[in-house]
């Protein structure tokens, strides 16, 4: 038997062992093959733990930010989570990749983080709220398992046909993800209770929606999305 510790910056992370080897005895070659081998190793678990914490962090973060964002603005309470749910099952039924789900999934749920920087008095000019993507992505791109999930944030408001905010982006140059937010995002305010427009069920939701095909939404994001819902358990109150 030949066992090699796996050393990680002074402290044992786990340990290699070699059982009966087919032809003689294990040699001082073999025992440095070893060593080489339980280095590699223990610098991939290593980075295989950091990244795990890192990914943990990030999950209380968005967490700890939702909660700021639904404690201060009341009326937005559970909405960011609805969409995240929305925007999830229709990146699934398109096909995404889990890592892009899971850049949709971040982006999803802290869309709309930018408004905290606003004063509550600010929330109601619609001007200042058009600022919220740029807010939001400048608050979420220095984080770098962020970045990708930043830029679809930026562009949730941009229209498919090129008058959406901020930069006036259209079609297929607007990130896919940013696309799939703004269609869950208007379903969500449609069908949720607010004070700033009539609550309206699944169907009429769903029809005025799709009166926007091809003007303030991807006519193929709108189709994935009723396939996803219908096809879902969510419950519209």
């Amino acid at each position: 038997m030949l066992s090699v510790p796996l050393i990680y910056n002074n402290e044992i992370i786990g340990v290699i062992e070699l059982l009966n080897k087919k032809n003689g005895n294990f040699t001082s070659e073999d025992e440095e093959l070893l060593h080489a081998l339980a280095d590699q190793a223990a610098i991939s678990i290593a980075q295989s733990r950091i990244l795990e914490s890192q990914q943990s962090n990030i999950i209380n973060i968005a967490e700890i930010l939702v909660t700021a964002q639904d404690s201060y603005i009341q009326e937005k309470k559970g909405h960011a989570r609805r969409v995240a749910k929305y925007a999830y099952l229709t990146g699934k039924n398109i096909g995404l990749s889990e890592n892009e789900l899971k850049n949709l999934h971040y982006a999803s749920i802290l869309h709309d983080i930018g408004f905290i920087k606003f004063s509550l008095g600010e929330q109601m000019i619609k001007e200042k709220c058009k600022q919220h993507p740029q807010f939001g992505y400048e608050m979420i791109k220095p984080i770098p398992l962020w970045s990708n999930a930043a830029e679809i944030i930026l562009n949730h408001h941009e229209r498919y046909d090129g008058r959406g905010y901020p930069s006036g982006k259209g079609g297929e140059e607007i990130p896919l993800g940013s696309r799939i937010i703004f269609v869950a995002e208007v379903f969500d305010v449609l069908t949720s209770k607010n004070s700033y427009r009539e609550q309206i069920d699944y169907d009429a939701a769903i029809k005025e929606i799709e009166e926007h095909a091809g003007t303030q939404f991807d006519p193929a994001v709108i189709k994935a999305f009723k396939e996803a819902i219908k096809d879902s358990d969510i419950i519209i109150d």
